[in-house]
């Protein structure tokens, strides 16, 4: 079992740029639900639709309120040299085109340098990036970008599998297609065994390498 110390917080600082604030206004959202009803056809002011606005606006405010914390980080005293791996980080985001959902699993794969990140906080640092209006390459390259920030890791395959309800409940409704987005980042990210070991793993396809960033 390995016994790490936290390593010093200012490399676990989250730049400003990843984390922009934006106001809520609960109020005006939920008027504009209303509007959007009445728009549709509906009465917004109907026993059925009565807190139908407060609801949406409060769910949309959640689901679009992500701001990544600074992540558990801890040195690597043991030195863990091979890969690490998170499968099948559940998450639901909402695409910025359509403002449906997209829900699906992450996988991530990194060689540790100094530091190794705590297992729930990849979780986290899943979850508050999706909960933001985007797209699935953004999201994909987002939480890799992150990870490079607050690890350093010495390599980094971050993968996303969803699905799209703007591909599945309307349009060609494609209900069993599943889209797939990769980033390799870091110096080893090219390394035969790193790759074969997230091609064992699911990570990566069998020929499909993703795209890469040094």
């Amino acid at each position: 079992m390995t016994h790490s110390r936290p390593a010093p917080s200012h490399l676990r600082a989250v730049p400003e740029s990843v984390t922009p604030e934006r106001k809520v206004d609960l109020q005006r959202a939920e008027h504009a639900v209303s509007e959007l009803l009445e728009a549709l056809g509906y009465d917004s002011g109907s026993e059925a639709f009565a807190a139908t606005p407060g609801r949406v606006a409060l769910s949309l405010a959640e689901l679009t309120g992500g701001r990544p914390e600074p992540m558990s980080v801890f040195v690597n005293d043991d030195h863990m040299q091979g890969p690490v791996s998170v499968r099948d980080i559940a998450f639901v985001s909402l695409c910025e085109h359509h403002l449906l959902p997209f829900q699906g699993s992450v996988h991530i794969s990194y060689i540790p340098g100094e530091r190794i990140g705590g297992f729930s906080a990849f979780a986290q640092v899943v979850e508050s990036f999706a909960h933001n209006l985007g797209l699935q390459e953004t999201l994909t390259v987002r939480v890799a970008d992150y990870l490079m920030q607050q690890l350093e890791p010495l390599a980094l395959s971050v993968t996303i599998e969803a699905q799209h309800m703007c591909m599945a409940a309307r349009g060609v409704r494609a209900r069993e297609a599943r889209i797939v987005t990769r980033e390799l980042r870091g110096e080893a990210a090219q390394d035969p065994a790193f790759l074969s070991f997230c091609a064992t793993t699911g990570m990566l396809g069998a020929t499909d390498g993703g795209s890469s960033r040094g």
